[in-house]
């Protein structure tokens, strides 16, 4: 009878042994998705904000209203991203909150300011 027990209680040890550490793993591998879509979203970002400054800084006025547009489109996965991290939200939300002044106002200056976050958030050493 001892040995049945033992037996029971080993498989089922083993069996949420195995539950716990593949849940593990799993919570691992979505805050690894998360931090690369983050990082993904600033990296498209960051390229947007060049396009915005060179189109700035050759006065092409429809290019730079392309831009600003593509920028909403850009900003809507950048905030889904944060939305998905929960632990990356004080670092990314007020970055966000720039940027959604950025593209309301197309207050170049600050889009410019934001690009050593950007890059440090894109993984991009600020003196690339």
């Amino acid at each position: 009878m001892e040995a049945i027990v033992a037996a029971i209680v080993g498989a089922v040890a083993g069996i949420m042994g195995g539950w716990v550490f593949s849940l593990l793993e799993d919570r691992r591998a979505e805050e690894r998705r998360s931090r690369r879509e983050l990082a993904a979203s600033a990296f498209v970002i960051l390229d947007r904000v060049f396009k915005l400054q060179a189109a700035a800084q050759h006065s092409l006025e429809k290019q730079l209203d392309d831009e600003f547009w593509f920028l909403g489109a850009d900003l809507d996965r950048y905030r889904n991203a944060i939305a998905d991290n929960r632990k990356a939200r004080a670092e990314h939300w007020p970055v966000y909150e720039q940027l959604r002044t950025v593209l309301r106002e197309h207050d170049m200056e600050l889009m410019n300011r934001l690009e050593g976050p950007l890059r440090r958030i894109a993984g991009l050493s600020s003196d690339v």
